[in-house]
């Protein structure tokens, strides 16, 4: 189903089109990013892919590109925070995950 997936998200154009990737983005653009937090779960189809961007764009001189790997998480495991629907369970990985997200987002708008 995967290959479908992406055959359907890329049609006719070039996988490596840094548009449908940012992995494959220059590095000239890659540098200018601004501060940038990467969620990433150890059992997500895009681990290489955020491993690899966050790598590439620290290369590249970016200057904040945070990466932080979860635990046996998988794709946007941070929308789970009531436990794939469990009621009155909760999904800690995901709770933290979103705590990251917001103290990221209050440092990133107070400034250095």
């Amino acid at each position: 189903a995967s290959v479908e997936s992406a055959a359907s998200y890329v049609g006719a154009s070039d996988p490596r089109d840094p548009r449908l990737s940012p992995v494959f983005a220059p590095a000239a653009a890659l540098a200018q990013l601004p501060p940038t937090l990467l969620l990433v779960g150890d059992a997500e189809v895009m681990l290489c892919d955020s491993t690899e961007f966050a790598a590439r764009a620290l290369e590249a001189g970016a200057a904040d590109v945070r990466l932080r790997v979860f635990p046996r998480m998988w794709h946007v495991f941070p929308l789970y925070t009531e436990a794939c629907g469990q009621e009155g369970k909760t999904l800690p990985p995901a709770t933290r995950a979103l705590a990251q997200v917001a103290a990221f987002v209050r440092e990133v708008l107070d400034g250095p």
